[in-house]
């Protein structure tokens, strides 16, 4: 089933499609459903004509990109895929291919915007067979598994290059933030061509001065080595502080000694550590913090440390 475009006016469009309504109830909709796909097929092509250039020269930067040829590309939207003829750069030097569509458009991997995050939100919510039945049964786009995997990698890898530069907003709280409990742990993974691996996870929560659970941030990485998670999640932490400075900090770190990372030494405030038995079950009751700075035991390989402490006890509980 395809749709025509009848008029176009500027950034409007209007699309015309003929609905076949026989049948069942049920085989009605999947025609409606087919009819659907097929207008926003004709629309996403007129929107992804949009971004495309009329093959004169341009400038990125101090260089000077000049048409190479035009080439057909097919484009993966959330209602099917789209052929489109645009134009693609390279320098005099020759090199790299450049192409102003998909960077205009924030094409990734030949999927719009929209169709990579219904596949990120998807996968991270599923597994990929799961997914892909989910696209074919429910929303009549049938893809392939290894197509899923490529475009939620490349989402991966551009949300971690960009998520130094991104600064995440706490929610507005009701009451004050009068502790934040700090925990780090590791957690078996089943990976598909590397077997278990450790993955690291956190979280930090905030408390009010009744000892109400007010927000929590969770982290996780399946990554090798911890250097990038911890420094992640001192960053996070650093940042936490900045907003919260009065606040009582405590750290439950389920990790050796010689690997945990040193969040108890704060130059802006007090600072206590206890130990933690490296047996203690992580259903067990949150341990209570002293009143009095303590020295960690050696023979523990695990340690639970307040960090930045402004009150000689912990107001809360878990």
């Amino acid at each position: 089933m395809e749709a025509n475009l009848i008029a176009h006016d500027g950034d409007q469009v209007t699309v015309q499609v003929c609905i076949d309504l026989s049948g069942t109830m049920l085989e009605a909709e999947g025609h409606i459903q087919d009819a659907c796909n097929a207008v926003g097929r004709a629309a996403s092509l007129e929107a992804l004509k949009r971004f495309e250039t009329d093959g004169t020269p341009i400038m990125l930067g101090a260089i000077k990109w000049t048409r190479r040829c035009t080439s057909h590309q097919t484009y993966q939207t959330p209602y099917g895929t789209v052929g489109l003829e645009r134009h693609v750069y390279q320098t005099s030097q020759g090199g790299k291919i450049y192409c102003p569509l998909d960077a205009d458009a924030r094409i990734i991997r030949h999927a719009t915007p929209l169709f990579a995050k219904q596949l990120s939100h998807k996968y991270a919510q599923m597994n990929v067979n799961a997914v892909c039945a989910d696209l074919s049964d429910n929303h009549g786009r049938p893809v392939t598994a290894s197509y899923v995997q490529n475009v939620t990698d490349w989402v991966g890898a551009i949300a971690m290059a960009q998520e130094e530069t991104w600064d995440y907003t706490l929610p507005v709280l009701d009451q004050p933030v009068a502790s934040v409990a700090i925990s780090l742990d590791g957690a078996m993974l089943a990976m598909k061509e590397e077997g278990w691996r450790e993955a690291m996870v956190g979280s930090l929560s905030l408390y009010d001065p009744v000892s109400e659970r007010l927000h929590t941030i969770m982290y996780a990485t399946p990554e090798h080595g911890k250097a990038v998670f911890l420094q992640r999640m001192t960053q996070e932490i650093e940042r936490i502080k900045t907003q919260y400075p009065n606040a009582l900090y405590s750290a439950l770190l389920t990790v050796p000694r010689a690997t945990g990372p040193s969040w108890s030494n704060t130059p802006s405030g007090n600072s206590s550590t206890t130990s933690m038995p490296p047996n203690t079950s992580p259903r067990s009751p949150w341990p209570r913090i002293p009143a009095r700075p303590t020295s960690p035991s050696a023979s523990s390989g695990c340690m639970n440390s307040v960090i930045n402490s402004s009150t000689s006890t912990a107001p809360w509980r878990r």
